[in-house]
């Protein structure tokens, strides 16, 4: 009985050791790319098994995964790199988040730091905003709530008014509605935005222009380079802001 058990257990373990995956051959064509899809891989089997059904190829990526040889990035999607996923933390913001929800308890909030750009980008610059998103029927109670602690806070202000009144100001606090279905994240009990989210609103607002050209090229650049993203994540939020043609252009360049 135990030789049976003994068996089975190698004979489970064996197919992850088939030469039949290229491993070091695959690693040497995909080194290069960022990401890469299953229909990449399907090209790839096909260089040495033209007739290769795509059960066994899903076999196949199922353990090159189990072997740490690539990592999912999305459905579809996967990368030789074991990239980290972004979870922003600022002690500001968390004393923020709580103020306002302390205050306003049934309120949906949103809320995130241009500061955090910073790492992506080649030229830092030294004007920054902390972007609260709320309910759109809160905005205004929230915008007054803050304003009332004499802080520098608009609401959805437009860039000229920026420049008039807010042009020499290093800390800017602004108030939008959120957008329905946007997608949040949640870091120790605080409501903030994903890197996808960020990403997709710096292509939106105007009140950005700091981050357009070259420099958004950059900041998607390395956040892919840097992070796991979820590209279908930025496509439905990008369509919930019609700009989907827009945000597809820039992730065209990755």
């Amino acid at each position: 009985m135990t030789n049976l058990r003994t068996f089975i257990i190698f004979e489970e373990k064996k197919p992850i050791t088939q030469p039949s995956l290229h491993t070091n051959t695959l690693i040497d064509a995909f080194k290069c790319q960022p990401t890469f899809t299953v229909k990449d891989v399907i090209a790839f089997y096909k260089q040495f098994e033209s007739e290769i059904k795509r059960s066994t190829i899903d076999w196949r990526i199922h353990q090159l995964k189990e072997l740490e040889v690539i990592y999912k990035i999305a459905r579809g999607s996967y990368s030789l790199k074991k990239q980290k996923y972004f979870t922003p933390y600022t002690e500001e913001i968390t004393v923020l988040y709580q103020e306002i929800i302390h205050a306003f308890p049934y309120v949906d909030i949103c809320l995130w730091h241009t500061k955090w750009l910073n790492g992506f980008m080649q030229h830092q610059i030294g004007r920054f905003f902390t972007i609260i998103e709320v309910d759109k029927e809160a905005t205004e109670a929230v915008f007054y709530f803050l304003k009332e602690k004499q802080r520098s806070v608009f609401l959805n202000p437009s860039v000229d008014l920026l420049d008039k009144y807010a042009i020499n100001d290093k800390e800017t606090i602004i108030i939008k509605p959120l957008i329905s279905q946007a997608p949040t994240l949640s870091i120790n009990d605080v409501t903030t935005a994903p890197l996808e989210k960020i990403l997709v609103d710096l292509l939106c607002d105007d009140i950005f222009g700091s981050f357009q050209g070259q420099e958004l090229k950059n900041i998607y650049q390395n956040a892919f380079e840097k992070y796991s993203l979820n590209k279908p994540q930025m496509l439905r939020y990008a369509g919930r802001r019609h700009r989907t043609k827009e945000v597809k252009q820039q992730l065209q360049h990755l």
